[in-house]
């Protein structure tokens, strides 16, 4: 079923790239009806494995990024451009809203 013709592994992937929370594969077999595969695709975020306020290397190298770029005033627009992430949420609640978190902890 997880093949690599079937889409299901894009499918899989774009959800770890918004960060959400991983799709379900459920298998159905006999009980008198036919056979079925389901794949759930939860809309919810992940929770972070930091989530006592500390932040990861790859996160910190993502802010440094995001910094660097934003030596001038940038929109949450631009931003999710440069980083090229397709959901307005997950920039939101996974880089911007962390990022000035991290930042005042800094200070």
């Amino acid at each position: 079923m997880l093949n690599a013709e079937s889409g299901v592994p894009d499918i899989f992937q774009a959800w770890k790239d918004a960060g959400l929370d991983s799709p379900v594969v459920e298998e159905k077999f006999g009980g008198g009806e036919p056979d079925r595969t389901v794949l759930t695709l939860p809309l919810s975020f992940t929770t972070s494995s930091t989530t006592s306020g500390e932040v990861s290397d790859e996160a910190h190298d993502t802010f440094d990024r995001v910094l660097e770029f934003c030596d001038i005033p940038r929109t949450k627009k631009e931003i999710q451009e440069y980083l090229q992430i397709k959901s307005e949420r997950y920039v939101r609640e996974k880089i911007i809203t962390p990022l000035i978190e991290d930042v005042a902890n800094r200070r």
